[in-house]
């Protein structure tokens, strides 16, 4: 249900295209969700909030709701976020000052945070799995929102730590040539102009995770993936980079993760 609404809510502030049938679908998979997970499970004895139980809740009300995860949940345990209280130094993290108090102030959205922590029912409800086919219209979209977002990230300078290793084992993809960090920067790897100006060029580094889990070293990590792409070939069974330009794509990376590693603020 995050996944949806996130969606819907990207799909809306970045303007794609030719998305209004998904937005249909995945609208009606939020209110069906919703509906079995929160609106069934509201506490009926909880007659304080009662008009807060009959409202109609959509997507966009449970974004806005999400954004308070970054708050202290101890401040909406009644059922509504409270007002004037006063947070020391020491404590002065119990919100995010990122999100505006309009959202805070949000009778619908308090409700739903507080639920979301505190209400046993949903809970349970919400950690049941569910299995559905991704059409490849969302696929097609959820790319589209990475692309913006690694444009946003790029604007910003944001770093992108990569655990080549613990990313192949855990994600999608069990091929490292086929890491993502080569769609994130791709400078000194390729001659192509289309493939350059297609990539955002972000700042990257490569590291290792977690070594106790992994088994892996710095050093590893760069090997993996420099002997990786040395034996990547394209359909045509070609070779598909210059072992010379591999090396100094890895060391334009290297680079990057020193100068991110020491960075002032």
């Amino acid at each position: 249900m995050d996944n949806i609404a996130w969606v819907i809510a990207k799909i809306r502030e970045f303007s794609i295209k030719d998305s209004q049938n998904l937005i249909y679908e995945l609208e009606d998979q939020f209110n069906t969700l919703f509906q079995e997970i929160y609106q069934t499970n509201f506490d009926n004895k909880d007659f304080e909030n009662n008009e807060l139980q009959k409202c109609v809740y959509n997507h966009m009300t449970y974004y806005n709701a999400w954004k308070l995860r970054g708050d202290e949940p101890e401040l909406y345990f009644q059922g509504v976020y409270k007002k004037g209280i006063e947070i020391c130094y020491w404590d002065r993290c119990k919100k995010n000052n990122l999100i505006d108090d309009s959202v805070r102030n949000n009778k619908s959205c308090a409700y739903l945070y507080s639920n979301y922590h505190y209400n046993f029912k949903i809970k349970k409800a919400g950690a049941e799995q569910y299995d559905f086919q991704v059409p490849m219209s969302y696929v097609k979209v959820v790319k589209e929102i990475q692309k913006k977002m690694q444009k946003i990230i790029g604007h910003k300078g944001i770093g992108i730590e990569t655990n080549p290793s613990s990313n192949c084992l855990i994600g999608s993809f069990k091929e490292y040539y086929k890491h993502p960090i080569i769609n994130f920067y791709n400078l000194g790897l390729t001659t192509d102009l289309e493939k350059i100006n297609n990539c955002e060029q972000l700042f990257v580094s490569i590291n290792t995770d977690d070594q106790g889990v992994f088994g892996t070293y710095l050093e590893n990590e760069y090997a993996l993936l420099a002997i990786a792409l040395e034996k990547a070939k394209n359909e045509k069974g070609e070779l598909l980079y210059n072992q010379a330009m591999i090396y100094d794509w890895l060391d334009r990376i290297r680079q990057m993760g020193l100068e991110k590693s020491f960075k002032g603020k």
